[in-house]
């Protein structure tokens, strides 16, 4: 399941997907149709990519994705910013009750 919410926590859009699928796979289709510009797109590691992160940026918006652990070239990331993720998981916790 791949979810964007807005800073509220509100559902934007939610995919499904097989559970053998990457998370970077359906990235753009997430964020799609969403205003990116003067927002912060925060997302967890599964969704560390160049071209995903170029995509938010094009779009006039700022990533907020940790580098995953075997990167190369790490890219810095806001680490208080991050913390906002946590509606996402709420998301979750709140809907599988």
């Amino acid at each position: 399941m791949h979810i964007a919410v807005d800073e509220e926590g509100r559902t934007l859009k939610l995919l499904l997907s097989k559970g053998n699928l990457n998370d970077i796979t359906l990235a753009p289709q997430l964020v799609d149709g969403l205003t990116l510009a003067n927002c912060f797109i925060l997302a967890d590691k599964g969704y560390d990519s160049s071209d995903f992160v170029q995509l938010i940026e094009d779009s006039g918006g700022s990533a907020v994705i940790p580098p995953r652990s075997n990167a190369h070239d790490p890219r810095g990331y806001d680490k208080e910013m991050y913390k906002c993720r946590n509606l996402v998981e709420h998301f979750f916790h709140v809907e599988n009750r």
